[in-house]
């Protein structure tokens, strides 16, 4: 739905300067994938949940990419030149016992 959403968004957007902010959420706890995406990792062993986390990240490789093919079929060059693709992870932090990340709050 995200994509969707953002490739409408950009059809209209494109004729002027724009922002757009996309948050996904699927590299958090809960540790889930669809069905898809997890039987792409058969190989991994699912220990502590690897597979999961594996499909997880290619879940939201491919939708950034889906964006981007929807960006280089629907614009010119000026609009490469003239933009800025940033894509950040923010690690999370550790959320085993005794794991804190009290040095990092306000």
């Amino acid at each position: 739905m995200i994509i969707d959403r953002s490739q409408d968004r950009t059809r209209a957007e494109f004729t002027k300067p724009f922002f757009m902010y996309l948050a996904f959420h699927s590299v958090h706890a809960p540790d889930e994938c669809s069905e898809y995406w997890y039987k792409q990792f058969g190989s991994f062993p699912d220990t502590d949940n690897r597979r999961t986390m594996a499909g997880q990240v290619s879940a939201m490789d491919s939708s950034v990419g889906k964006i981007l093919e929807h960006w280089q079929r629907s614009k010119s060059t000026e609009f490469w030149n003239n933009s800025f693709f940033f894509f950040h992870s923010d690690n999370g932090g550790p959320v085993y016992p005794g794991a804190g990340t009290n040095n990092y709050r306000a």
